[in-house]
């Protein structure tokens, strides 16, 4: 028997090596990603030393493909089939680059083949020529095919008026992985929203409403409406759809390009086309007025004497947290045990730390929200950080979600539901995959699917959602406060004490004092 546990203990200890062998590893990429993008840059820039000696190439744009190209092989979380992950971006870069020229010159007899390539085309520029042999692309044939046909077009002088052909080859190579949250944006695309994040620091202009889409065409489904906002006042609603700003169709526009067209200076109008969700099926066309006000992301007010309301609209500033906590405090002040019914429809989520931060406000200290795991099946547990003496105590907790509540909002929602929240509303939008963004040097970015989001009991949700204790498509506030209130909820979680929070309750101020 002695010698069973001997045994048991060894292996127990090599198991826990390995695994805290795995994790060293990772963080120990981690650590030294950043200056092996560095060690790239210097050696790439050993070989061209002058950004408008070949071909009028900029030097920025070379070493963000390549980067890109690593971090996609080292961090994709999917699998290529029958292909490593650099060497099938490589390709679909030099179908970029092909793509570029057609743009810039139409056909002009560009349709290449990987036998043309090699037995034809030969490097003409001495310093292209140590570009095939860096050792980051030497042992890629794909990578290889790449220089040998930019040679080609350097010497057939086909580059300096094409439109930025490498930034092609960025976005045809991330677009090759057909994974929807996998992109490059452009340097001037980082700059405009670099732009308007500053300026929403100080002021934000615009009708007062939020647009969400599933799919990449067709119209934009309105998903809040800002209290006191001229969208507001121009009776629009959640679920009304939006098909034209200014006259042009949304169908082609992405996100982004949407949200700039709302957008303007203060005072000015936007036009736009809807269909009301609630209306009599004809187009409507509106007129409003562009306001600037810094929109709060947290707003609440009192259900019952015991029962309060909040919005938490996103998860995409650090603010978010701050609002949630200033709105629990000045609700404690009125009630020292509250329901709470948190309202997280049409949040399309934001950043995973702050998710962390307002579960912490809801969780005992130390909890598991979530876990995350890397494509090599590394698991990493992401816990609750507010020690229990700061926290604002609750009593139940009640949590509204939708089909528009999407990754960091899932995973709020998941992880209060694992502490005995009730979840009302319909099945989330099931977006349970996180991305490894890279600033790149040509100042674009590449956004990498890297990690699953899983829930605290380990589940994966990606494209199947969270589904909801209650299901309801209509939230009608008599029944979300019965709901909230405890009334026929089956209340099996040890940690609620129904009995306990409804004495405590008792002792509210009447509502209105």
């Amino acid at each position: 028997m002695h010698r069973l546990s001997e045994v048991l203990a060894v292996v127990a200890f090599i198991f826990t090596a390995l695994i805290l062998g795995i994790s060293a590893r990772a963080q120990l990429e981690e650590m030294n990603m950043k200056e092996k993008e560095t060690e790239t840059f210097q050696a790439v820039a050993e070989i061209i030393t002058d950004n408008d000696d070949v071909c009028g190439l900029e030097l920025e744009d070379l070493v963000s493909l390549i980067q890109t190209t690593e971090l996609a092989e080292r961090n994709f979380l999917y699998d290529i089939p029958g292909n490593s992950t650099s060497e099938h971006m490589w390709w679909n870069a030099l179908v970029g680059l092909n793509l570029s020229l057609k743009h810039s010159f139409g056909d002009h007899e560009l349709k290449r083949t990987v036998r043309f390539l090699r037995e034809e085309v030969r490097p003409v520029n001495q310093k292209l020529e140590s570009l095939i042999a860096y050792e980051k692309v030497n042992e890629s044939r794909n990578a290889k095919d790449f220089f040998y046909f930019f040679s080609y077009l350097c010497r057939e002088d086909l580059l300096n008026t094409a439109d930025r052909p490498l930034r092609e080859a960025i976005s045809q190579a991330l677009w090759s992985l057909h994974d929807r949250y996998t992109f490059y944006r452009t340097p001037v695309e980082v700059a405009r929203s670099s732009d308007r994040a500053m300026a929403s620091a100080e002021e934000w202009s615009g009708p007062g409403i939020t647009i969400f889409r599933e799919e990449n065409v067709g119209p934009f489904t309105i998903i809040d409406v800002r209290e006191n906002s001229p969208a507001e006042e121009a009776g629009l609603r959640y679920g009304d759809k939006l098909y034209a700003i200014n006259g042009n169709p949304v169908g082609p526009k992405t996100l982004e390009e949407a949200i700039e067209s709302l957008r303007g200076a203060h005072g000015t109008t936007v036009q736009m086309r809807v269909l009301r969700k609630d209306g009599d099926g004809a187009d409507e066309i509106i007129e409003l007025q562009r306001l600037s006000d810094l929109p709060r992301l947290v707003s609440s007010r009192r259900l019952t004497n015991a029962t309060f309301y909040i919005s938490l609209r996103s998860l995409s500033k650090e603010r978010a947290h701050s609002e949630l906590r200033d709105a629990l405090e000045e609700i404690r002040d009125q009630c020292p045990l509250p329901n709470i019914v948190l309202d997280l429809t049409g949040n399309g989520g934001g950043l995973i730390d702050t998710a962390i931060d307002v579960a912490s406000e809801f969780m005992p200290h130390d909890s598991t929200v979530l876990y995350t795991k890397d494509r090599y099946g590394v698991l990493e547990e992401h816990r609750t950080n507010i020690e229990e003496k700061e926290r604002v105590n609750v009593g139940l907790l009640t949590v509204l979600i939708n089909n528009q509540t999407a990754s960091a909002a899932e995973i709020l929602a998941a992880a209060l539901q694992s502490e005995g929240a009730t979840l009302v509303g319909q099945r989330t939008f099931g977006k349970g995959v996180g991305q490894r963004l890279l600033h790149l040097k040509n100042r674009g970015t590449s956004h990498v699917t890297s990690f699953e989001l899983l829930t605290p009991s380990g589940e994966n949700f990606h494209e199947v959602g969270i589904a909801p204790d209650i299901e309801t498509e209509r939230f009608q506030r008599e029944e979300i406060t019965r709901i909230a209130e405890g009334e026929g909820v089956p209340f099996s979680n040890p940690k609620i004490d129904v009995d306990t929070i409804g004495a405590l309750q008792r002792a509210c101020q009447a509502e209105g004092t």
